[in-house]
Formats: structure tokens, C-alpha cells, sequence
């Protein structure tokens, strides 16, 4: 939730080291994976943006899997 409030409030380089935690502390987890995916596409890292989208896809998160989907029709 930290993260996401860093988000919310523009600080997106404290919430990818929010995200990054949450990532280091569960590596399961794929909402993180999305969320920093997200924060990186706002920092206009758009292939490393893609690169969490698919780690959280691969960890059934939906949202990260229809954004995944979305750059391969980009292609």
C-alpha cells in the first residue's frame, strides 16, 4: 500500500524501492510485479515496464497479462 500511495503522490522512485521490497519479501507476488511495471511506464522505461508486466503475468496477474498481450499487438 506504501508503494502505491508513492505512486499516487508522484514520488515514483520511492515507490519502485517500495515495490522492490514487497518483490524481495514475496517473490510471488505478481500485484507488485504489475505495480512496478506501471511505475516504470510512467518513468518512460517502457522495456523494463514490459519485463515486470511479464513476471507479473506469469504469476496470474490479469491486468499485467492483458498489458503484456496489448505490447505484442503493438509489434
Amino acid at each position: 500500500m506504501l508503494g502505491v500511495e508513492y505512486f499516487n503522490t508522484l514520488r515514483y522512485k520511492d515507490a519502485l524501492a517500495q515495490f522492490d521490497e514487497t518483490i524481495r519479501l514475496d517473490p510471488a507476488n505478481g500485484q507488485a510485479y504489475y505495480a512496478k511495471g506501471i511505475t516504470l511506464k510512467r518513468l518512460r522505461k517502457d522495456k523494463e515496464a514490459i519485463e515486470q508486466m511479464k513476471k507479473g503475468c506469469e504469476l496470474k496477474n490479469t491486468a499485467a497479462c492483458v498489458i503484456v498481450g496489448m505490447s505484442h499487438q503493438k509489434k
